[in-house]
């Protein structure tokens, strides 16, 4: 039995709760209120009640004025109807029944709208109802007299039907929890869940269950709403009513079903809380979208004031993280747009935008990133990501903070602190005791956020070259520290975040210089993880070898990192530090180191041992040498078989002579000549052909756009166009020289500056008339019907010969030209005999005319070559008794 006391506590807290929602109510006009929901136009049937001037005191004191009575006698009513009283008489036995009867007849819901006064005292009732469950103590019926009461009548009495259908509902969920039971399969829940669909047209009852719903379970509510609007989908129902409740929920909208259906495919086996989140971010990605487009406007207005106004404006007003980053990106992308915009010649409020003008608006811009950084004002509470996003854009502005030097020591200062702050236990540069307490900045300090802002700073000091040397000490110490060894678990927690630790190394191979104590401490770093095989670790010694892609002074360090990137190379295990390699041999070569420029051609000579993209790094590196460094490093592979790196050196080559004077293409091509000596003269007349073809060094090699103005440019040309037609002539091709003979020879005649330039033209021309006439004779002998005598042949052979003149490398051509005839004949004794009178006649003392100039090797070579030709072209004698 329940105590008397225990039914006036619950009487005094029923009081004290719904006092005021009484008196509000007796003092309400007569007039049904507006939010009354009568079904339908149905009038409400009559039902039993009972009035204040009833004989029966419980009842009177239910209706009565008196609040404590009534409580009371509402609290004793309820327990007289749980049953609550087994030593009650027939009589109340009875009169329990009929107390059942009034008050299935007071919480009716027409009842409800037709009986205004009597809301006062269902209010109270439910009140108990709720009261009751709590306490562990439910009233059986509750559910069943309370569910029909849902979004209806005055805010009060939802309010108490709210609190006694959630009580009840927790009542019977820990009920199951206790059983090891599905909680959602809750009696009072699951008729709820049920009403939710079956008030689909009523929307104020609708809203309400949903309510109740989000209060009992979100997530169940999320889920009858998106399978109530995926049966309805065809339009059966309301699926309006789940789209709008989903979208107060969640704050996101698809403008299909279909979207919803494949987002809650995405997400139903979620937790309530991912899935809040997800929805969060899909209607801030939305936001910032429509915003983006918006602003997109404003970008083509070409009005960098409205830029700016519009980007403040947005940070100012929008506090979200996801807006506040866009702001900031677009900050980030502003010097870009300023100077590639085409702007009107006079704007209005701004006038000539010319530079100046530029740099007040980049300076604005500046000033709102430093002032979020600095988190002055209104900024001082950001988060830290719109922080991290600020640093993130500061970098581009790096071209105008150059040239900017008051912000130098301000930038210095503000990031120094940010990264003290940011990242513990570094020593303070001054000596004394460090003011950051172990117990203080322990572990649990690094949080993800932390640690990303800490990354961004570090990557922003290093793409700032903020060479302040404070900054420089206190990113050194950062890897002092990481070079300890394994931190404790209580100090130093950052050491081991690679990311950090390659961004720091990063930072500080920008801001070195060439610095002897920052390159020692890139080297120590390396040389630390060399044997470390994860990836985190290779990439970490990748930053390194990057880092140390710099001009080194010093001849000893000079040595240690050429030893370094040779090592890096000649060790094919880890491929991911090779192409820095490559660029740090070629920033060694670049600045004069020698040796650095040999091994970057031994990689071309075992090519085969590297990888594509690293022949192309390694070509690219030697084509930074420039001028004629470069293209002596490129000599000896114009004319390689292999079609892909040909192709690739020949770009290079082409590119580094069209943007030069013709004396550098004189260089090459007296180069070329040269390497004639060494035996390789065909291969390098082909290349001499190949270049005057191409289109980008056409000028350099085409009569018409000569430049006449000046003797210079005019030699270069000459000495290239005779180089082309010695070429030609050389492979055979004396139609061709022939034509480009006539077009010199036409040049000289039209312009009286030619002989001017050079007086020999003439004789020049006749040269080469005269010999490419005398090589067609011999060609045409040696494809008659019958040969001349070998007599004869030889010595129209060695007036060829004698053609050069007084060049060497000409003498050298011809006699070479000799040879490629020699060895074109078909082999016969007769034959054989013309090659053994040339190789005597050549070989002679009377020959050295011939030879004077020509290398001692170069002769002794061709003459081999001559014999070798002769012995080809003897006919084997025939066997004996044949």
């Amino acid at each position: 039995m329940v105590s008397v006391r225990r039914y006036l506590t619950l009487a005094i807290f029923i009081s004290c709760c719904l006092a005021a929602a009484v008196a509000a109510q007796e003092k309400a006009p007569a007039a049904p209120a507006p939010d009354r929901v009568v079904a339908g136009n149905a009038r409400a049937p009559k039902t039993e009640s009972v009035d204040e001037s009833s004989s029966d005191p419980l009842l009177a004191d239910l209706y009565g004025s008196d609040e404590k009575s009534s409580f009371a006698a509402q609290s004793l009513l309820l327990a007289i109807l749980k049953g609550e009283r087994p030593e009650a008489a027939p009589a109340e036995q009875l009169k329990a029944k009929q107390y059942r009867k009034l008050l299935a007849g007071l919480l009716d819901r027409l009842n409800l709208a037709n009986h205004e006064r009597e809301i006062p005292v269902a209010e109270k009732a439910i009140a108990a109802m709720g009261y009751l469950a709590s306490k562990d103590t439910p009233f059986p019926e509750a559910a069943e007299h309370v569910l029909p009461l849902v979004g209806i009548g005055p805010e009060n009495l939802r309010r108490v039907v709210r609190e006694a259908l959630l009580s009840s509902i927790r009542v019977e969920q820990d009920s199951l929890r206790q059983q090891k039971k599905n909680v959602d399969e809750a009696p009072t829940l699951k008729k709820l869940s049920a009403k939710l669909h079956a008030s689909l047209r009523a929307q104020g009852v609708f809203e309400e269950v949903a309510h109740i719903l989000w209060q009992v379970d979100r997530k169940i509510l999320i889920t009858q709403l998106l399978e109530g609007l995926l049966k309805n989908k065809n339009g059966a129902g309301n699926p309006s009513a789940y789209v709008l409740e989903l979208r107060g929920r969640l704050s996101i909208d698809f403008p299909t079903l279909e979207g919803w259906e494949k987002w809650w495919r995405e997400n139903q086996g979620k937790g309530i809380e991912t899935i809040l989140a997800s929805s969060r971010k899909i209607f801030q990605q939305r936001r910032v979208e429509l915003w983006k487009r918006t602003f997109q406007r404003i970008k083509e207005s070409a009005n960098p004031e409205r830029f700016l106004l519009v980007t403040n404006d947005t940070f100012e007003l929008d506090f979200s993280r996801e807006m506040r980053a866009a702001v900031l990106g677009e900050l980030a992308a502003f010097p870009l747009w300023l100077r590639d915009t085409r702007f009107p010649k006079e704007m209005p409020g701004i006038g000539i935008l010319d530079e100046a003008a530029k740099d007040k608006f980049l300076d604005r811009a500046v000033g709102l990133l430093l002032k979020i950084l600095e988190g002055a004002n209104s900024y001082r509470y950001v988060y830290l990501e719109i922080k991290r996003a600020a640093a993130a854009a500061l970098p581009a502005y790096q071209s105008y903070l150059e040239r900017k030097p008051e912000y130098t020591q301000r930038l210095s200062g503000l990031l120094l602190a940010e990264l003290r702050q940011t990242i513990p236990h570094i020593p303070p540069l001054d000596p004394g005791p460090s003011s950051q307490d172990p117990e203080v900045l322990n572990s649990s300090f690094w949080d993800e956020g932390t640690r990303l802002y800490a990354v961004e700073l570090i990557r922003t000091v290093g793409l700032l070259r903020l060479s302040n040397r404070d900054l420089v000490h206190h990113l050194e110490e950062l890897i002092k520290r990481h070079l300890e060894g394994p931190p404790s678990p209580e100090v130093f927690f950052w050491r081991n975040d690679l990311e950090l630790i390659s961004e720091v190394v990063a930072a500080v191979g920008r801001l070195a210089q060439g610095d002897p104590e920052a390159i020692r401490l890139l080297l120590e770093i390396f040389d630390f993880h060399e044997k470390d095989i994860d990836k985190a670790w290779r990439d970490l010694r990748k930053a390194c070898v990057t880092a140390l892609n710099q001009p080194v002074n010093d001849t000893q360090l000079r040595g240690e990192v050429r030893k370094l990137y040779v090592n890096i190379l000649d060790h094919p295990e880890d491929k991911s530090d090779r192409i820095p390699a490559i660029i740090g041999l070629g920033i060694l070569a670049k600045a004069g180191d020698e040796d650095a420029v040999d091994f970057l051609l031994e990689v071309l000579d075992r090519r085969e041992q590297f990888e594509a993209n690293e022949i192309t790094a390694v070509v690219d590196a030697l084509a930074y040498l420039g001028g004629q460094r470069a293209l002596w490093c490129f000599l000896g592979f114009l004319h390689v078989k292999d079609r892909p790196f040909s192709d690739l050196v020949w770009k290079k080559v082409v590119a580094l002579l069209k943007g030069d004077n013709p004396q550098l293409l004189a260089w090459l091509v007296r180069q070329l000549e040269e390497r004639s000596y060494r035996g390789q003269l065909s291969d390098h007349s082909e290349v001499l052909i190949n270049l005057a073809k191409e289109p980008e060094l056409q000028e350099f090699f085409s009569a018409e756009k000569l430049n006449l103005e000046s003797a210079e440019p005019f030699l270069r040309f000459w000495e290239c166009a005779l180089a082309r037609i010695r070429a030609l002539e050389f492979l055979g091709q004396e139609e061709e020289a022939r034509q480009r003979v006539s077009e010199l020879g036409d040049l000289a005649v039209k312009n009286d500056k030619v002989k001017t330039y050079r007086p020999e033209v003439e004789s020049e021309l006749a040269l080469l008339r005269s010999r490419i006439a005398l090589k067609d004779k011999v060609k045409a002998a040696l494809k008659g019907a019958t040969l001349p005598p070998p007599e004869a042949l030889a010595k129209v052979l060695l007036e060829v010969a004698a053609s050069g003149g007084k060049e060497a490398l000409d003498r050298w051509r011809n006699l070479n030209w000799i040879l490629l005839q020699v060895q074109a004949i078909k082999a016969s004794s007769q034959n054989a005999l013309l090659a053994e009178q040339l190789h005597a006649a050549l070989a002679s003392g009377t020959a050295e005319a011939w030879w004077e100039g020509i290398p001692k090797e170069a002769r002794e070579r061709f003459l081999k070559n001559l014999e070798a030709a002769r012995d080809k072209l003897k006919v084997p004698a025939a066997p004996a008794g044949g």
